[in-house]
């Protein structure tokens, strides 16, 4: 977003875009939870991950089923209802631990300070 193309919206697919009726909507980064094809990545991995047997044939197998799953569970609508979500408890101030309280529930126990990865000072 620090770039300059990105400043003013001067990009040629921002202008594309937008003569034809559409806009963009920029995630912030390192919040993974507000880019759907995230939780696609994370899903189809786990799923293949949870059934390879490190042979190579069962691999590409797994996945197209994987892709076949996340099709019939609808996953991509889970993942751009969160999205939605997410904006709207942001905007109406809500911090992160309490965002990932609300959309991940008993997974988000620990305490957490920022989204950004903290660093550790050894002394």
């Amino acid at each position: 977003m620090e770039n300059p193309a990105f400043i003013n919206g001067n990009t040629h697919l921002q202008r594309l875009a937008s003569e034809h009726g559409f806009n963009f909507l920029f995630c912030p980064k390192y919040h993974c939870e507000l880019n759907p094809i995230e939780g696609a990545w994370c899903f189809l991995k786990g799923f293949v991950r949870k059934k390879d047997d490190l042979d190579f044939d069962k691999f590409l197998e797994l996945i197209l089923e994987a892709i076949n799953e996340f099709k019939n569970i609808d996953l991509n609508i889970k993942l751009w209802n969160r999205f939605w979500r997410a904006l709207e408890m942001y905007q109406s101030g809500a911090s992160y631990q309490n965002f990932l309280e609300k959309l991940f529930g008993a997974k988000s126990s620990s305490k957490v300070i920022s989204h950004k990865k903290a660093k550790i000072l050894i002394h």
